[in-house]
């Protein structure tokens, strides 16, 4: 009952009666108040029944009615228009007749469940009240009263379940037990304990939520359980190997308790509960893996041995190991000291391993990888039907990275058939090399004239005539090891000789945007040549320049021309270039503003269709704003 709540009800009445003792006698209301039971359990709904009734001749209006709620109740509806506030529910404007009675109602629920530490017992408190207009009350004794229940609340702390998850366990094994505390009363309890005493036969590992180990029995720290409410406690364990004699299943149990602070305990058998587990036959396979070589060279033969034992405590019935070897290795032999290896399927069938027996598989293999990379190869137990209780090491891998042992070695070579090169013409060229452990070999060319070639032995042909030098280099998959040769190839002009004279080769280079190439040269040939349709090449330095002449031995194109005409018994080529480009080409790493320079062994090139001219200029001079020269 909220005493504040009544005594402020009867100081209003007081209050009203005091205001209203000029006004004279008003009707004379009395209450009476039931919810018709004297228990109520939590949860359950009650309606509570407000009569009021006018004990007079006079008829009372805009009369009001409360009823005070406890806080184990909560409001749900009313009739008559009932408001509910602060926990009361308020009636108001009422009319009541002459010598009648007006029944009003109201629904409350019981809360459930209840905090710990609520009441057992409460009151509700019901009171009519006059309006002051129509005068005083003349009985103020019946105008108030009070409806008493018993709360049928009770606490029942319970281990609901305790389970580690599993039928049976086997030796080195870990279980985890799991109590589901719980409180199945409708009111909270307070200073629950939990108690865990663990198997015989199994050592304390870990207990989540503070819980302390003991003697053999794990206790968590006290705490409180609201009712319906259910929580967990665990621990961990490790089977003992080998179990004790005597010891042929696991037996697990769980107890709770509360301290009675909030009524007796409903069900005391509840609170013990075990948990019971039978044991499997259990092994420990271990398996370990080596390779005799862990940086063999290719072509090399390596051998991996593979040991799978059991440690007990019991025999092992079935046991397989996976075995699958890399492509990169060619087997060579497998032999094994139990059962028998598949190498296709990579599965050796081991069989029976008693406790404490080991088992080896001997693997002879080729390292055949190209290029060399690393080789990882991996081996892994299992058995049935007992259980393996080492399963962290059902595994093991070696590495190897396999390497190269010497560089290749060119035997002869490089030879060119037909020894005496042709202009146009195909060459054969030829190496022989060999390397050891068969390891593969790369040979490369370069013609020196810009193309380069592949394989022990390759063609070529030069299109212009001049000295070459050819290089063929032999390597293997390692990389960096190898070896070289070199031949000199001469390939001479065609068609006769090829004679030339080079008349002029002037360079204008005083203005970098503007630079310009006047050359002419005289050539004779033998009879019958024509300047038509012939392709033209001049290279001088890093300036190249090609044109194919028209019909009338002639090309002309953006600031660029180039003719061969005849001249007497002899032929007169002229080119003229203008070309930002010159500079650089001609004169590599020459800044614009450098008065003169010296530059020696300068390449000079002309071809004409197939037959070739070529010097090397002794040196080079240019002046700043005339034109260069060339010292012949």
């Amino acid at each position: 009952m909220r005493l504040t709540e009544m005594s402020k009800m009867m100081c209003v009445i007081v209050a009203m009666a005091a205001a209203a003792s000029h006004a004279g006698q008003g009707p004379d209301l009395s209450v009476t108040y039931t919810d018709g039971v004297t228990h109520i359990a939590p949860g359950a709904t009650l309606t509570y029944t407000l009569t009021v009734t006018n004990n007079s001749a006079t008829a009372a209006t805009n009369a009001s009615a409360t009823a005070t709620l406890p806080n184990v109740l909560s409001f749900t509806s009313a009739s008559n228009g009932g408001t509910f506030a602060n926990g009361v529910v308020t009636f108001s404007n009422l009319a009541v007749p002459a010598n009648s009675a007006l029944q009003l109602q109201f629904n409350a629920a019981v809360i459930n469940p209840l905090a710990a530490g609520t009441a057992l017992s409460y009151t509700s408190t019901a009171t009519a009240i006059v309006d002051p207009v129509q005068g005083v009350d003349p009985v103020l004794g019946n105008n108030s009263t009070t409806d008493t229940n018993t709360l049928d609340a009770f606490a029942d702390p319970v281990i609901c379940t305790l389970t580690d998850g599993l039928g049976c366990a086997f030796a080195n094994g870990l279980l985890t037990y799991t109590a589901e505390a719980c409180n199945i009363g409708n009111i909270g309890i307070t200073g629950v304990v939990v108690k865990n005493t663990i198997p015989v036969g199994t050592t304390f590992v870990s207990a989540d939520n503070g819980g302390t180990f003991l003697n053999g029995v794990v206790t968590w720290p006290t705490y409180s359980i609201p009712g319906g409410v259910h929580t967990f406690r665990s621990v961990t364990v490790k089977v003992s190997s080998p179990l004790p004699v005597g010891v042929t299943q696991l037996v697990d149990s769980s107890v709770i308790t509360d301290d009675g602070a909030n009524g007796v305990d409903a069900n005391p058998g509840n609170n013990f509960i075990t948990d019971t587990d039978c044991i499997l036959p259990s092994v420990a396979l271990v398996i370990t893996k080596t390779v005799d070589i862990s940086n063999p060279n290719i072509g090399d033969a390596i051998v991996y041995s593979v040991v799978v034992k059991n440690n007990g405590p019991d025999n092992a019935s079935n046991v397989t190991v996976t075995e699958l070897i890399p492509s990169s290795l060619t087997l060579i032999s497998a032999t094994q000291t139990a059962g028998m290896y598949d190498s296709q399927a990579g599965l050796w069938t081991v069989g029976a391993l008693v406790n404490g027996a080991s088992a080896t598989l001997t693997i002879t293999a080729t390292v055949n990888v190209n290029p060399p990379v690393q080789i990882n190869n991996t081996a892994c137990v299992s058995n049935a039907p007992e259980v393996n209780s080492n399963a962290a090491l059902n595994c093991a891998t070696v590495t190897i990275i396999p390497g190269c042992s010497t560089k290749p070695i060119i035997l002869s070579g490089p030879t060119a058939t037909p020894a005496q090169a042709i202009l146009g013409e195909p060459q054969t060229f030829t190496v022989t090399a060999t390397n050891s452990g068969n390891v593969p070999l790369t040979i490369t060319w370069d013609f020196g004239d810009g193309i380069m070639g592949t394989g022990a032995t390759v063609q070529h042909s030069y299109p212009i005539a001049g000295s070459y030098t050819v290089k063929v280099t032999v390597a293997n998959a390692c990389g960096g090891l190898g070896a070289s040769a070199q031949l000199a190839i001469v390939v001479p002009p065609a068609n006769g000789t090829f004679q030339c004279s080079l008349l002029k080769a002037n360079f204008n280079l005083a203005r970098v945007n503007s630079d310009s190439l006047s050359l002419l040269a005289q050539f004779s040939f033998q009879p019958g040549f024509n300047p038509a349709g012939q392709k033209v090449f001049v290279q001088i330095q890093n300036y190249l320049y090609s044109a194919t002449l028209d019909s009338h031995g002639k090309f002309i194109g953006f600031n660029q021309n180039v003719s061969i005409k005849p001249f007497g018994n002899t032929y007169i080529l002229a080119l003229k270039v203008s070309r930002a480009s010159l500079r650089t080409a001609l004169l590599p790493g020459l800044g614009a503003n450098v008065k003169s320079a010296t530059i020696s062994a300068m390449p000079f090139v002309i071809n004409i269709g197939s037959q070739s001219y070529s010097k090397t200029f002794d040196t080079y001079y240019t002046a700043k704003n005339s034109a260069a020269k060339l010292t012949k």
